[in-house]
């Protein structure tokens, strides 16, 4: 019995943890996509946004993952203890460890799912949004491929390109003098 007792309690915990999930996600995206269709660029349409936002869902899971897992946790106790049934199982001598069990069961196995995005999947999707934003933006592949211009004061900073596993292919730093002229530069 106690084994149906546990499957119950984290079926309906995790139920609630992945309607808060989907909620929670729906709502930041929505927001995000709202935001990104309001970029001025006239080659950015609404396929680039929604392009953008799709890939950089799985960041999103991975920055709500803690809060959606205690407002499911809550909300699923919250319903078993509405319909009484917690009351039922501790009135059969069923322990508070033993109630939470399944529910720790829940919150571990979420949270490793939520460290297995975000630490493989969001980077990957994540690096490869912001490459199709900046292509739409700029209308050019040669952004990422020629490399990067930054500016900070006197100080100007080129990054040669993405090279392979997403790593920057290298960085030159030039420092000007108040004339204008080269006062510095290093290669990293």
């Amino acid at each position: 019995m106690l084994r149906t007792v546990d499957r119950y309690v984290a079926w309906t915990v995790t139920v609630t943890v992945v309607v808060v999930l989907v909620c929670f996600v729906t709502l930041t995206a929505s927001f995000a996509l709202m935001e990104e269709v309001r970029e001025e660029e006239a080659a950015y349409g609404f396929r680039d946004a929604f392009a953008y936002v799709l890939h950089t869902l799985p960041r999103r899971v991975h920055e709500l993952v803690p809060f959606v897992i205690f407002l499911g946790v809550l909300i699923g106790l919250g319903v078993l203890s509405g319909n009484s049934e917690v009351t039922v199982l501790r009135a059969a001598g069923m322990s508070l460890w033993r109630l939470y069990a399944p529910v720790g069961a829940v919150v571990v196995l979420g949270s490793g799912v939520a460290f297995a995005i975000g630490e493989y999947v969001a980077p990957r999707l994540e690096a490869r949004g912001e490459l199709l934003r900046a292509q739409a933006l700029h209308d050019s592949e040669t952004i990422y491929l020629a490399g990067y211009w930054y500016r900070e004061g006197p100080l100007y900073s080129h990054v040669e390109g993405l090279g392979g596993e997403d790593r920057a292919g290298g960085a030159t730093p030039f420092e000007l003098a108040a004339a204008g002229n080269l006062r510095e530069w290093r290669r990293a």
